[in-house]
């Protein structure tokens, strides 16, 4: 699970929510995902639970995607001002504890 997470912020978004971290493993987790991020990339990483949801976050790797972000937006404002919905965001950066099953 750790590793998955990792990937997902190093390679894809520059951070990731984990959801239904049971409340005793995620310390750990935490602590893994940060350390495996900054053996990777040299960069700081923090994590946040909240409502039984991990956000982890690398702010360097962020800002280095940061203008495909801005175009996403964009994109979104556009479709919304011209009476169209919004292009629907693939949410590669969630991911869930129960589809690993590792309970």
């Amino acid at each position: 699970m750790a590793q998955v997470v990792a990937d997902v912020v190093v390679d894809q978004r520059g951070f990731a929510e984990i959801h239904g971290v049971p409340g005793d493993q995620q310390e750990e987790l935490r602590k893994t995902v940060r350390k495996l991020i900054r053996q990777r990339t040299g960069h700081q990483v923090r994590t946040h639970s909240f409502n039984g949801v991990l956000y982890i976050e690398c702010q360097a790797i962020y800002d280095q995607r940061a203008k495909l972000y801005m175009r996403e937006a964009a994109d979104a404002m556009t479709a919304v001002l011209e009476g169209e919905s919004p292009p629907r965001m693939n949410r590669d950066w969630v991911v869930s504890w129960d589809a690993w099953d590792l309970t």
